[in-house]
Formats: C-alpha cells, sequence, structure tokens
C-alpha cells in the first residue's frame, strides 16, 4: 500500500514539473520568437 502510495505521488509531481516546464518552454519560446523576429 505504502509503496502504491509513493509511486502515485511521484508521478503526480513528475507530471506537475513537466506540465510547468512545457508551459515555461512554450512561453520562452514565442518570446524568443518575437524578439527575435
Amino acid at each position: 500500500m505504502t509503496n502504491i502510495l509513493t509511486f502515485f505521488s511521484t508521478r503526480t509531481l513528475l507530471q506537475i514539473i513537466f506540465v510547468l516546464a512545457s508551459t515555461v518552454a512554450m512561453k520562452a519560446w514565442s518570446l524568443g520568437l518575437l524578439f527575435g523576429g
């Protein structure tokens, strides 16, 4: 039970980090396009 809970929270944490990183990357990319082009 504890292993499943730990795995679930780790997985959730990784998903949140992935979503945040994707959002930041997209913003940085559009800003780079904006200032670069």
